[in-house]
């Protein structure tokens, strides 16, 4: 028996015959499952109306399932490996046919069989670089350029969000937090995109912060100290991504607070970040309020971490 909360029928797509796969469609989009044993009790009229067609059909679904996982954004990957294999196949075929010397019926399947996987290959490679270019449009759709840095974070230079924003854009720089020490609080920026980086590190001196910057994952890592108190890393970074990076970088900071910045339709990635340990995600375009709202929540965060590890030594 299947139970699943009124969230999770809403956000999961159902087509086809994918009523079999909710409980993987759901962990892949960040839901949770659990199992729980009860009583069921055997059939006692009519007959199993599952048979081997519908063996069939959820056996090809659960490789759609598997595909969706592991190649939805990367099908080029899946592709190209498969291409790559189809067209070694075929090369060395074709070889055999030209140099072997084989019985005539044999010579003239090989000569056939290595052309057509070379085709096949090719042909799965140009499926690759069509489904890139859909999930590239699709990133592309959700990666807005940012203009915040030329109409200026001013006043009047955004439209009217919400009432008393700026004033608490003001009142947030104007009462810096401190750390536990006491000292101006320290942040890291990697973004690769300099301008989303600007505006991020602008936000933070402006707001009383110390703020290293970095631009891939290697020069984050190299960025991150002890004394690092918050990290706001970009999703995608040239050399990894910032999901793969929060265990290093929360390694090599003491007791430093994650903060992860997506596009604003990648919510997997956010939900992928906070079961990895960060304390938060940003969306980006980022406002200035969002940011250091974020950043004074994630010092005080640390700060009672670190006062409840004390207590309990």
């Amino acid at each position: 028996f299947k139970c699943y909360r009124r969230e999770v029928v809403e956000a999961l797509p159902m087509y086809g015959e994918m009523h079999r796969m909710v409980p993987s469609l759901a962990s892949i989009e960040g839901f949770r499952t659990a199992e729980i044993p009860v009583q069921h009790h055997a059939r006692r009229f009519g007959t199993s109306k599952y048979g081997v067609k519908r063996f069939l059909r959820g056996f090809c679904d659960m490789w759609t399932v598997y595909f969706i996982k592991n190649f939805r954004e990367r099908p080029m990957h899946f592709l190209g490996g498969t291409a790559a294999s189809l067209f070694a196949a075929g090369g060395v075929l074709w070889t055999l046919s030209i140099f072997g010397s084989f019985p005539a019926a044999l010579t003239m399947s090989l000569a056939v069989s290595g052309p057509v996987l070379v085709a096949a290959a090719i042909l799965l490679v140009m499926m690759g670089f069509t489904a890139e270019l859909d999930v590239n449009r699709r990133f592309s759709e959700s990666h807005p350029l940012p203009v915040t840095e030329k109409i200026g974070m001013t006043r009047g230079a955004f439209p009217a969000e919400k009432p008393g924003y700026f004033e608490a854009v003001e009142r947030q720089m104007a009462n810096p937090p401190r750390s536990e020490s006491g000292r101006k609080p320290r942040a890291l920026v990697a973004d690769d995109d300099k301008i989303t980086r600007s505006i991020l590190a602008g936000c933070l001196r402006q707001g009383g912060w110390e703020v290293d910057e970095a631009e891939n994952c290697d020069g984050a890592l190299k960025a991150i100290d002890p004394e690092t108190d918050v990290a706001f890393l970009d999703v995608y970074m040239p050399g990894g991504n910032g999901l793969s990076l929060i265990p290093d970088v929360m390694k090599r900071g003491r007791d430093v607070q994650v903060v992860m910045v997506s596009s604003e339709d990648d919510i997997r990635a956010g939900v992928k970040a906070i079961k990895n340990g960060a304390f938060e995600y940003l969306c980006k375009p980022c406002n200035p309020a969002e940011v250091l709202s974020t950043a004074r929540r994630a010092v005080n965060s640390r700060t009672e971490e670190v006062r409840k590890k004390l207590e309990a030594a």
